[in-house]
């Protein structure tokens, strides 16, 4: 069985909870590992295509901005 790495945000460096909740470490129904992350390294992984917490990657989470919104041209 395979599992993702799924990425979080952690909002101070102090914090033992990401910003969604998610418990770190492997998640017993999924299989997955969360891990959280600060929010520069955060990014760097959804610019990588890594997976990454939906809620953790939100306009609330992030201050107002995400780069989950694409500008229209």
């Amino acid at each position: 069985m395979s599992a993702d790495v799924v990425h979080h945000l952690y909002t101070r460096p102090a914090d033992l909870l990401p910003w969604c909740g998610t418990t770190p470490g492997p998640d017993e129904r999924t299989g997955d590992w969360n891990t959280g992350h600060d929010r520069d390294l955060l990014l760097e992984c959804v610019s990588a295509g890594l997976p990454c917490c939906a809620a953790c990657l939100s306009p609330q989470a992030l201050g107002g901005w995400t780069p989950l919104i694409l500008e229209e041209e």
